[in-house]
Parts: structure tokens; C-alpha cells; sequence
């Protein structure tokens, strides 16, 4: 999965969170789209309020880089121990080869980070508009609902939670 940049709305993005950009000039200047490896912005709960911030997308374990984590498993898993959940900022997602993004534009899907780095969650795409195109998609969550919840604790809104399928539903492909 790669991921189509949201930079020239990050700021809109922001006020529309209630979040404080503290983006880095870099990424700021970059053009390209969002791929494993590269910085991208992520939401963050710093205690006080909502802060976006760049990191790099992808952790890297064993000298691989680990770009998303299975949500069925991630809890269990040693190099996701003591990560702090993020939101991952984005304009839409490749999967299967076709582009897919919402009606204004902006997911917020479910992450994890540490350091410098993140991952994206991933669930089985089985009742997603996905699921034609691969076995995974990224958890998709909704800014006024699921978005606080996941920032706000380590524990993962019921993935079969309406507001939560409803993320999906918004999804349309490009053509």
C-alpha cells in the first residue's frame, strides 16, 4: 500500500482536528506521494492536545522494514510494546493497483508509533470495498468519533463498530 500526500492541506487538516501542525520544512517541500520509508504526517495525542507531525513511515526490524502491523495481532507482538497510537494523514490509498479516497478527501487511518517511525493498522478487508483488490485494508477512522477514541488509549475501537464500517462505506475508487 502506498498513500497519496495530503501537504497542501495540512494546515485545513489541522484546524478542522483541532490540531497544532508542527510539520518538519522537509517534509513541508516534498511532492511525491507517501510510500514505506518516506516521512509522512501522522495526529498525536501529547497529553495536552492534538499536535500533526512527520515521522518515517515504517519501523525497521531485523534489518527488514515493517511498514504495517495486523491489528488481530499487534498487542502480542514484542516490537509493538510501549508504542503510542497515531493517526496516519492521508488523501487516499493504493491497493490492488487502484487508488481509493473519500468525498473530502482526507482518511485518517489507525497507527502506531515510536521514535522517529509509525506503522499502519491493518484489518482483513472482508466486508470492505477492499476486498476485491487485496485481503488487507488499513483501519479506517472517523474524526469526531473513532479518531479521539484511538488517540486517547491503546485500545482499538470495536472493529466491527458501525461508525467504524461507516470510514469504509465513504470509500470510492478512482478511476
Amino acid at each position: 500500500m502506498c498513500s497519496r500526500s495530503i501537504r497542501r492541506y495540512i494546515d485545513q487538516i489541522a484546524h478542522r482536528a483541532g490540531a497544532i501542525p508542527s510539520i518538519s520544512d522537509f517534509y513541508r517541500e516534498s511532492s511525491s506521494d507517501y510510500v514505506p520509508g518516506c516521512r509522512a504526517p501522522i495526529v498525536v495525542n501529547n497529553g495536552e492536545s492534538l499536535i500533526i507531525i512527520d515521522k518515517i513511515w515504517g519501523y525497521d526490524i531485523c534489518e527488514k522494514l515493517v511498514y504495517n502491523a495486523r491489528s488481530e495481532t499487534f498487542q502480542s507482538k514484542q516490537s509493538f510494546k510501549d508504542n503510542m497510537p497515531c493517526g496516519v494523514l492521508v488523501a487516499g490509498f493504493y491497493e490492488g493497483g487502484q487508488l481509493f479516497t473519500s468525498i473530502d478527501n482526507v482518511l485518517y487511518m489507525a497507527g502506531l508509533c515510536k521514535n522517529q517511525s509509525f506503522v499502519v493498522l491493518t484489518q482483513d478487508s472482508k466486508d470492505t470495498k477492499i476486498s476485491s483488490y487485496y485481503h488487507r485494508a488499513p483501519i479506517l477512522l472517523d474524526l469526531k468519533t473513532t479518531l479521539p477514541v484511538w488517540l486517547a488509549s491503546k485500545t482499538l475501537p470495536n472493529l466491527k463498530d458501525k461508525q467504524l464500517l461507516q470510514a469504509h462505506e465513504n470509500l470510492y475508487k478512482v478511476a
